[in-house]
């Protein structure tokens, strides 16, 4: 005949017949570290349940019937975050602190079940996008061929004419001021933005020296 431990219960085996009784849990110690540690978790948190004073850990045969589970059976020993995984209900407790206290320990097991029911799914959904996305990178794309490149040939042909004629009007706007006037040379742009502006249309010496350097050797050049 086995009797609940639960106080206050007094449900037996033999007299209840049909009834479910849950055995305390042992510790594992032949499935590895983690599976021990779970074992000695869950042990410590059905002692802690029933509350007994003159309850000592030696517990081997002992058992709490259906009663005190939501579902009327104990979970399974890995299935952590079910609410059956320590029995809850109508477990004796004398002091209201004690019943609060049980309550509020149940409600934290039930939002960490839903916590690791979310974590799954977002983990989940986070597996299908990556999956989606390694399919349509394997999707075979268009494939690019026969593109023209001459229009950007003949345009750049017509940039560098350009370029040259320009070059050939800035030799000569050098070589035929007044020398009677003040020089008018290259330090006039160097030192002078505005008549760099004025004269090329460009923002600085700068980029005009780089034009310059650019398209010099394609421009053929005349005495004046």
């Amino acid at each position: 005949m086995v009797l609940c431990l639960i106080v206050g219960c007094g449900r037996k085996s033999g007299r209840d017949e049909g009834l479910y009784f849950a055995r305390v849990p042992s510790v594992v110690t032949n499935q590895g570290e983690e599976a021990q540690k779970l074992s000695e978790e869950r042990r410590s948190c059905w002692i802690s349940a029933i509350s007994r004073d003159d309850l000592t850990e030696i517990l081997e045969n002992d058992r709490v019937c259906e009663k005190h589970f939501v579902s009327g059976r104990a979970a399974k020993s890995w299935d952590k975050f079910n609410i059956d995984w320590v029995p809850t209900l109508l477990l004796g407790q004398k002091k209201a602190t004690d019943r609060a206290d049980h309550k509020e320990a149940v409600a934290k097991r039930s939002e960490r079940a839903r916590e690791h029911e979310l974590v799954k799914k977002l983990a989940f959904e986070k597996r299908e996008r990556e999956l989606e996305l390694e399919q349509k990178l394997n999707e075979p794309g268009e494939q690019v061929s026969n593109l023209s490149f001459e229009g950007n040939e003949e345009e750049e042909k017509k940039l560098t004419v350009e370029a040259g004629t320009q070059t050939e009007e800035f030799e000569y706007l050098f070589s035929s001021l007044n020398i009677d006037r003040k020089p008018f040379d290259r330090w006039e742009f160097v030192q002078n933005k505005e008549k760099v502006k004025f004269y090329t249309g460009l923002p600085s010496f700068d980029i005009l020296q780089n034009v310059f350097k650019h398209v010099s050797p394609f421009v053929a050049y005349k005495s004046q």
